[in-house]
């Protein structure tokens, strides 16, 4: 099973301000919604965010997807049927990798520590396929920052449903390291030396 990251960020890579979102880009959100939501069948997608995250979404679950929440000091105040906790994302990995069959997609939300073990280990991500991006042409004051340069370096852009809108450009990246029947190539830190 292969993994997505969406984000939205600035120019500079800031993803947030005290927790939240610094901007409120309705079209962004929409898109961050339709995305995440969009479905095959009886199956449903993933959304895995860390602590923070969920803290921001004022600790409920995002309908219409399964909710996982990486934390190991989280308990649950109220019981959702769509909500899961673990304290690893490897245990979230293997969650979804044990229950493919009724999975269609997953997606990695943030926060910064998720995005970047998801970008920065190997393990992780060897397994990301795309990500998801929008950049914000507005400069916004930001206390949290990802590597924008690394996503921009390490995936490729496609065409495939991308959005210009005045204040944003979305955008869908292809990991290029990933194996494919072109593409033999495999991110440098897991590369087997014979």
């Amino acid at each position: 099973m292969l993994y997505s990251i969406i984000l939205a960020c600035t120019l500079d890579g800031g993803i947030g301000y005290s927790n939240n979102l610094p901007w409120d880009i309705k079209n962004e959100l929409k898109i961050f919604k339709k995305v995440t939501e969009s479905t095959i069948g009886y199956k449903q997608n993933v959304i895995i965010m860390g602590r923070k995250t969920f803290f921001s979404l004022n600790e409920k679950p995002l309908r219409n997807r399964i909710n996982i929440v990486i934390s190991t000091t989280y308990e649950l105040k109220h019981h959702f049927t769509n909500l899961l906790i673990f304290s690893t994302i490897d245990m979230a990995f293997n969650y979804c990798e044990y229950r493919n069959e009724h999975i269609n997609k997953v997606f990695v939300i943030g926060g910064k520590s998720i995005y970047d073990l998801c970008l920065n280990n190997a393990k992780y991500y060897n397994k990301i396929e795309k990500v998801y991006l929008s950049i914000i042409y507005k400069k916004y004051l930001c206390d949290t920052f990802i590597d924008i340069k690394k996503i921009l370096k390490d995936f490729k852009p496609t065409i495939e449903n991308s959005v210009f809108d005045p204040q944003f450009l979305h955008i869908i990246m292809k990991n290029k390291y990933l194996p494919s029947e072109n593409n033999l190539l495999c991110h440098p830190d897991n590369a087997d030396i014979y």
